[in-house]
């Protein structure tokens, strides 16, 4: 019974670090514009939701840690143009397969939905003609601008690449992957 305690207590303290750790990587800053970057694609990461308890959704570009999706927050990712694999993890992994357009923006709603021991991600490419369309913008301003710590996520990234390249690889190979994707194409920038 002991050890059962003893479990149980170091999975809540490594819940509680994780939380703490979250804004380590992530710190509230003011809005950036939203004018387009001449030469870049810029993807709004979105998480509307503020009720997931501590989960952290981490966003990578294959195997290029973007930062966390943190509870009634956004973030964004400048990124060159063409083809790009975001990866979303928490208690399980989803990814959106997107091709990116120079001085565009692109926008991803991050969600959560009921796990085993913590929230799963889901995530929904804004596309054209989709429900969120006309509202992603308004959504995007009731939330929180966080940007990531350059030094901690660079960190992150060292200390769980190998966990991204496994996902991404996931994403290239498995038979299933499509019921876990969404899709941007160029055309759904704005």
């Amino acid at each position: 019974m002991n050890a059962a305690r003893r479990s149980l207590r170091a999975a809540g303290l490594a819940l509680l670090l994780g939380c703490a750790a979250s804004h380590d990587v992530m710190k509230p800053a003011p809005a950036p514009s939203d004018d387009p970057v001449a030469d870049r694609a810029t993807v709004y990461f979105l998480l509307p939701s503020n009720s997931l308890h501590g989960t952290r959704f981490q966003v990578w570009d294959r195997t290029e840690f973007l930062g966390l999706g943190l509870p009634a927050s956004y973030f964004i990712a400048r990124c060159t143009p063409g083809n790009h694999l975001f990866v979303i993890t928490a208690e399980n992994k989803v990814a959106v397969e997107a091709d990116l357009e120079a001085g565009k923006r692109y926008y991803v709603l991050l969600g959560p939905t009921r796990g085993f021991v913590r929230a799963r991600a889901d995530a929904t490419a804004v596309t054209r003609g989709s429900d969120a369309w006309d509202k992603v913008e308004a959504i995007q301003k009731g939330l929180t601008y966080y940007e990531p710590d350059e030094v901690a996520v660079s960190n992150w990234q060292t200390s769980h690449r190998a966990d991204a390249a496994e996902h991404a690889a996931w994403f290239a190979t498995a038979p299933d992957r499509e019921k876990y994707l969404e899709h941007l194409a160029a055309s759904d920038g704005r």
